[in-house]
């Protein structure tokens, strides 16, 4: 039963990032609306582009948790590396100007870039390690590699995030 569980929110994860791809892609690759419409200049794309990424990342972190919770990371390999690259992609989602209304991104993003760039680095490495455990069948490094993803998602957050409500 915990099997067909995981294969059936496998699925599901497959449709909802095929989806969010769409909705991705769409957000980027729209033709620019006029001048003062933050979500049709440079900038406003930007930030629903991060906006869409993060969404689509908490996703799949919750469907690799549960695959490592029920030890079948069979199928962990292709949204782990989906989060990689992400990981890889992080920091350019976030130019300078970007940092407009509605959008969580603290300004110490843009005023310490060089911790932000290192926060994202060791979240790019975390997600590495991730993938290559999900590629290599090892659970418990799997497991571990997801623990170190998720304190150094949370660490950038803590630091460069605003603080959500509870």
């Amino acid at each position: 039963m915990r099997k067909t569980m995981v294969r059936g929110l496998g699925r599901r994860l497959g449709w909802v990032l095929g989806g969010g791809l769409a909705a991705l892609l769409a957000a980027v690759a729209a033709p620019a609306a006029p001048a003062g419409d933050a979500e049709g200049d440079a900038a406003g794309q930007a930030l629903t582009a991060r906006r869409a990424a993060f969404r689509m990342s908490a996703v799949t972190f919750g469907a690799l948790r549960a695959m490592g919770e029920s030890g079948d990371i069979s199928r962990a390999a292709f949204p782990a590396s989906g989060l990689a690259l992400w990981a890889k992609a992080l920091p350019g989602s976030f130019p300078a100007g970007s940092n407009l209304e509605g959008s969580d991104a603290l300004p110490l993003i843009w005023s310490d870039r060089a911790g932000f760039v290192a926060a994202a680095a060791a979240y790019q490495a975390a997600t590495a390690r991730l993938e290559s455990a999900a590629k290599a069948g090892d659970v418990a490094g799997y497991r571990a590699a997801l623990a170190e993803t998720g304190k150094s998602c949370g660490a950038c957050h803590d630091r460069y995030r605003k603080p959500q409500p509870k």
